[in-house]
């Protein structure tokens, strides 16, 4: 590459709890300031610029969140009023182009979370998933009011579109109407943190919590209605009624949306020792718990990549995840696929995973050479020639 390129990165996400979509922007960030391509980044928040540190704030409690200002409080209360929502957006979008005017020539505006902000020069969008447009029954009527019209106007301003992978870059050839060369397909990466453990290395967390090695099946995202989670309570709550010495299943993800009944199930389901819910769990405690467990269910009805499955695979646990869909792509013939409407074909593939230890190590290995072909380094390697095209 002749000529360095200087970007400017979305990076709101960063003012919340590092989820997938935050833990994209930190990898990318991160691999832009070690590429020699990449002559200027600067980061782009709540209508302003941020300082770069806030690539790394996870890992630095010293940071204070001032990003959580006043502003950001007042747009969490007020999203439940279209016109104060709208009044907001402008306001937004005023105060974003005023900010962003002068970088039109020299810069590229990359939006890693759906939304591009008013800009003159070349821009750059990754949409994840389609969810809020393919299944609007999942989600929040303010947030399909207030999202859907701005991923249809991004989608149409941006030069070029990213997606996590190819079964969801041919939805959105397919749902707006785009030439192929207008849409890429990168796959994401997993921290290297996620790596197989011993039982001695996994004792510590274990012993804490009261589990046992690979003796637990593990659910790892927010719990809100596209995760199929009363299906997979369901499937596994029939398991546990039949096998001998059944294992528990750990759930563990922030309360999302339309999750009341789920919780509630969740909560009945804890009583009888059949599951157990940790809720929010910090980064550095996930690898531990991934590589203990026996495997990872993750029956989703949708997924933009499925970062869970990757975790799994590359901590050295089988995964049992949804055919036809972005998670068996990134799985590759590495995971135990079932139905995900189907709580029978759950059951049995659960029950599977419990008695056939053979077919079990089987995933593992499959799953860990799986898991090589993914890397953060090459998803912003693939990136950044995006940007140079």
């Amino acid at each position: 590459m002749s000529k360095k390129i200087n970007i400017i990165l979305g990076a709101e996400p960063l003012v919340h709890p590092l989820t997938g979509i935050g833990q994209y922007i930190v990898q990318l960030g991160n691999g832009m300031l070690a590429s020699d391509d990449i002559a200027d980044l600067k980061l782009f928040a709540n209508s302003k610029f941020i300082e770069q540190k806030w690539l790394n704030y996870r890992l630095d409690n010293s940071i204070k969140n001032d990003l959580d200002t006043l502003s950001y409080k007042f747009k969490k209360i007020a999203a439940k009023s279209s016109l104060i929502v709208a009044a907001y957006k402008t306001f937004k979008a005023t105060s974003a182009n005023y900010r962003l005017r002068e970088y039109k020539d020299n810069y590229i505006y990359h939006s890693p979370c759906f939304i591009l902000p008013p800009f003159a020069g070349k821009k750059i969008i990754t949409l994840h998933d389609l969810t809020t447009l393919l299944l609007p029954k999942f989600h929040l009527d303010i947030t399909l009011k207030t999202l859907n019209s701005d991923i249809i106007r991004s989608s149409a301003n941006a030069d070029h579109i990213i997606t996590d992978t190819e079964f969801v870059r041919r939805e959105v050839i397919e749902y707006f109407g785009l030439p192929a060369t207008k849409v890429s397909a990168i796959h994401l990466g997993a921290d290297s943190s996620f790596q197989p453990r011993t039982r001695t290395q996994c004792s510590k967390i274990l012993d804490k919590y009261g589990f046992e090695y690979k003796r637990y099946f593990i659910f790892v995202s927010t719990i809100e209605p596209r995760k199929n989670i009363d299906r997979l309570l369901s499937a596994h709550e029939k398991y546990w009624q039949t096998c001998n010495s059944p294992m528990p299943l750990v759930l563990i993800g922030s309360k999302g949306w339309k999750s009341k009944h789920t919780h509630k199930r969740i909560s009945q389901l804890e009583c009888d020792g059949i599951v157990k819910y940790f809720g929010y769990m910090e980064q550095k405690y996930l690898p531990l718990f991934y590589s203990a467990a026996q495997a990872l269910l993750y029956p989703s009805i949708y997924e933009g990549f499925g970062l869970p499955v990757l975790e799994a695979m590359q901590s050295g646990t089988a995964v049992l995840t949804s055919e036809n869909s972005a998670m068996s792509e990134v799985a590759g013939g590495a995971a135990l696929l079932v139905n995900p409407l189907d709580i029978d074909d759950m059951f049995e593939s659960i029950t599977r995973l419990h008695n056939d230890a053979a077919y079990v190590e089987e995933l593992v290995m499959q799953g860990v050479e799986r898991s090589s072909n993914f890397s953060w380094n090459k998803c912003v390697e693939k990136t950044i020639s995006v940007y140079s095209n």
